[in-house]
């Protein structure tokens, strides 16, 4: 879908012309979201900041329509019903466009918060964040809902500290208990069985599929850094792994050993031997402290101290072969 059959002209209002859509704040496959603010209509909230997720409705397939449809019914579902999952106010809609009206929040999303280095050495906020994410998904699950989607983006922060949090983007959820979209989500964060290359001859589980993702993003809060580009085995690191992965995640992170005991269950290639959300969220829990004794922070991302000592010792090579600057003449 080109980018632009989800923009509105400038000066557009919806919702009875009580809400006019701002600048671009973010943009999917299947839409534009705009900063969006109460105007004068709107009585007592003027001035009030909203998100507005615009989708077309002109020339897009009827698989297309039907997926709109269940996000605005799967997401209306859900709304309210969790403090870590972003509301739903209305939906509205033109001759061309939908319109999903949220809330704004003022913290952006989890991905801008890590690249920040928020959370890189703090335990307790990462006990307190991760934990808000996982007992929002499964609530998600309890009442049969799978996101299909998980990752950083699709995490907001309700403040600018990033200390509260609410899943949000329900455009590839689904209630179905085993699913045949395969290659559904983003690619660092979905499981091997739901990004295989081939079709196999059994659907997977979006509920299993759901607990991969969460570990992937655990990875990510704790360390600023991603394990594989892709859980499939023509990646290398990801084959590395499958052949030890105790060792994979030893070499890679430096975590704790119970954290690396979970991420194991977690990440468990075969989804019948996987951790549930009960047994994900009760380790999690568990854990005491989430880092190794050798961690440090170098840049925007932990590594164990060896590997920082390396890291530096190869930057002064390369600086001591290259020689001293000299301005140009």
């Amino acid at each position: 879908m080109s980018q632009s059959t989800s923009q509105v002209a400038s000066g557009t209002l919806i919702a009875k012309g009580t809400i006019q859509p701002q600048e671009v704040i973010g943009t999917g496959g299947f839409g534009t979201v705009f900063r969006a603010i109460a105007v004068e209509q709107n009585g007592d909230a003027r001035g009030q900041t909203y998100a507005v997720k615009v989708q077309p409705r002109t020339s897009i397939s009827k698989e297309r329509t039907n997926a709109q449809i269940r996000e605005g019914a799967l997401h209306s579902f859900v709304s309210g019903s969790h403090p870590a999952t972003l509301p739903l106010l209305q939906i509205q809609n033109s001759p061309e466009h939908l319109f999903f009206v949220m809330p704004h929040l003022a913290g952006g999303d989890l991905f801008a918060q890590i690249s920040n280095k928020r959370y890189l050495g703090q335990n307790k906020l990462i006990r307190s964040v991760f934990g808000q994410a996982i007992d929002a998904v499964a609530h998600l699950h309890n009442h049969g809902v799978f996101h299909r989607d998980l990752k950083p983006e699709n995490i907001l922060c309700v403040d600018e500290q990033g200390s509260k949090v609410a899943v949000c983007d329900f455009g590839l959820a689904t209630t179905v208990v085993l699913s045949e979209e395969f290659g559904t989500g983003s690619m660092h964060h979905m499981s091997l069985e739901c990004a295989a290359s081939t079709r196999p001859q059994q659907p997977y589980s979006p509920r299993a599929n759901d607990v991969w993702s969460l570990g992937i993003i655990l990875v990510n809060l704790a360390t600023g850094r991603a394990l594989w580009g892709k859980a499939s085995l023509k990646d290398v690191r990801f084959r590395t792994y499958l052949q030890s992965p105790t060792t994979f995640i030893q070499t890679h992170l430096p975590i704790s050993s119970s954290l690396i005991k979970l991420l194991k269950h977690v990440l468990d290639p075969n989804p019948n031997a996987r951790a549930s959300m009960k047994e994900f969220s009760d380790a999690f829990e568990e854990i005491e402290k989430f880092y190794s004794e050798d961690m440090v922070i170098s840049g925007k991302s932990t590594r164990r101290s060896h590997e920082a000592v390396q890291e530096t010792a190869e930057k002064l090579v390369v600086i001591l072969a290259i020689g001293p600057r000299h301005p140009s003449r």
